[in-house]
């Protein structure tokens, strides 16, 4: 894996991330949002999508970071710096043979990348903590009764979350599942048709099935209504790593 071009103002720290359970390249970056310039996708050799030019910084810069994590992982994969394009719905292009997926938020960006023969498809999502007080306002758009119930469960019988992170880890599971099955089957889900059915804390790791089947009128890709996915995560100070897969 080579090294990223020295660039400490935007970069602040890059390197491999390992996730429990999970058998993929990981590759993290910590960046300054401040310190971003438009100078900087051709510094770092990265296309800069037409699509982008006009978006604000905040955009452009966790796109950066994105490609440049993504890059990482393909030079290590042995498919040298290749572009990844998007879809129409914003959907990494991964190489043939290939799966991945990329995340970020305001000062961080990770990408996954791993072999079709291992990984039919994965998704993961970076989230900063919910505060206590949005938590509330969106829980119910989040989470049903019984990953509620498995909420106050946990937090009487083991180790536990306060609740706004418990729900920006099944909101962060979530969205990992949706970047894992959409370029699949290409139909979009709510978070309330899948639910979170198991976890543990001890070893960062958990189970999410699908509530509802997902059917392509036009492709005929589909999944299955009860369909369970294994999933992962990891609890940080700022933010939650989690990523999902089958």
């Amino acid at each position: 894996m080579t090294t990223i071009p020295a660039r400490p103002e935007f970069i602040c720290r890059a390197g491999p991330l390992t996730l429990p359970g999970m058998d993929a390249g990981l590759y993290a970056i910590e960046f300054d949002l401040t310190a971003y310039r438009p100078a900087l996708f051709q510094y770092y050799q990265i296309a800069q999508p037409a699509a982008l030019a006009g978006a604000v910084n905040k955009r452009q810069a966790e796109y950066l970071a994105g490609r440049l994590c993504a890059r990482q992982l393909t030079q290590a994969a042995g498919l040298g710096s290749i572009e990844i394009p998007s879809t129409a719905s914003r959907v990494p292009q991964w190489p043939t043979g290939f799966t991945g997926s990329i995340s970020h938020h305001n000062h961080s960006a990770l990408c996954a990348l791993a072999p079709c023969s291992q990984y039919q498809g994965l998704g993961i999502d970076t989230e900063q903590w919910i505060t206590a007080d949005t938590a509330q306002l969106i829980k119910g758009n989040i989470i049903n009764s019984n990953e509620l119930a498995l909420f106050n469960w946990m937090s009487e019988n083991t180790r536990t979350l306060m609740f706004e992170q418990w729900l920006t880890l099944v909101f962060s599971l979530k969205e990992s599942l949706f970047k894992a099955v959409f370029p699949a089957v290409g139909v979009w889900f709510e978070f309330m048709d899948a639910e979170l059915t198991g976890i543990d804390i001890k070893t960062n790791t958990c189970n999410i099935k699908l509530n509802r089947s997902l059917n392509h009128p036009l492709s005929g890709s589909s999944m299955p209504a009860g369909r369970i996915f294994n999933g992962n995560f990891l609890v940080r100070d700022h933010d939650v790593i989690t990523s999902v897969f089958y």
